[in-house]
């Protein structure tokens, strides 16, 4: 699942911030032509689309923004790569992907429209293109973690569990632990299918300690973790811990299509399911 549609430990992150209004210092001939009045509606449209309540109406500004500006590169760019990400909101993942794509055209040292396109290709199922856009990111500035979190995600996704592991850490060492902590839980599942079953335990606990209110992505991860070590008690406790705090878990589909856990997560969740139904639904 892509960050636009649901922030968090578990997906991959889109960015979500809209470009500043103001062009940057190399106008172009587009800009330089418009008139007072036309650059302060330019600047009203933008302050519009971050305004509005409704991702309906933030799509309909940008498109706005476009009609009324075609000849002004600066804020073709801008706009059509926020539309992507309010069409992305939306699940209109392939006019999200065209979006993003005239972005990249329009300004391809630009990162975001790169990172973006990726979590979408990503929700789409196509994890190599999502892989190739997360690389491109990482040409342009190495030290992005969402791009090394995102591109783990997509290597897990394709059964690449070591190279997985290798990016998360990469996105914990270019990033502040404590702002970027699901890239942990996301490095805890790859070193989990690669066996590496103490360490996750140990690892995941530390997080929990750090979290203990406010991860239940963490604390999901964890409660499968002591259902396989056969702690059924203590796994039952941190499972009903976390599903008060996210009931997304209690989807097995959700758990496997949108967070995407592993496989061996997964079986151990079916398991899990198959002696407490109630717990989890299919």
């Amino acid at each position: 699942g892509a960050a636009y549609a649901a922030e968090g430990p578990g997906t991959s992150s889109a960015s979500t911030s809209a470009a500043a209004s103001s062009p940057p210092s190399a106008f172009s001939a587009g800009w330089r032509n418009l008139s007072g009045e036309q650059r302060r509606k330019f600047d009203a449209l933008f302050q519009k689309a971050f305004d509005v309540l409704t991702v309906e109406e933030e799509e309909a500004t940008w498109t706005e923004i476009l009609d009324t500006f075609p000849d002004v590169p600066e804020a073709v760019a801008r706009a059509v790569s926020n539309r992507g990400n309010a069409r992305a909101r939306q699940g209109k993942l392939l006019e999200a992907v065209a979006d993003y794509t005239r972005a990249v055209a329009l300004a391809p040292g630009e990162p975001d429209p790169y990172l973006n396109r990726g979590a979408t290709y990503e929700a789409l199922g196509r994890l190599e293109d999502a892989l190739e856009d997360y690389n491109r990111v990482l040409s342009i500035d190495l030290k992005d973690p969402a791009a090394w979190n995102n591109r783990g995600n997509a290597l897990m996704g394709m059964g690449r569990f070591a190279d997985a592991r290798d990016s998360f850490k990469t996105a914990l060492s270019c990033a502040d632990a404590n702002a970027y902590a699901f890239a942990a839980v996301n490095l805890n599942l790859a070193e989990f299918e690669l066996g590496n079953d103490e360490a996750v335990a140990k690892d995941l606990r530390s997080l929990l300690a750090r979290y203990p209110d406010a991860f239940p992505d963490a604390r999901a991860a964890y409660a499968m973790v002591l259902w396989d070590r056969g702690e059924r008690l203590r796994a039952e406790e941190e499972w009903d811990r976390a599903t008060a705090l996210d009931s997304r878990y209690r989807s097995l589909e959700w758990t496997k299509d949108f967070r995407r856990w592993p496989p061996r997560m997964v079986a151990i969740l079916k398991r899990f399911s198959e002696t407490t139904s109630v717990k989890v639904k299919a």
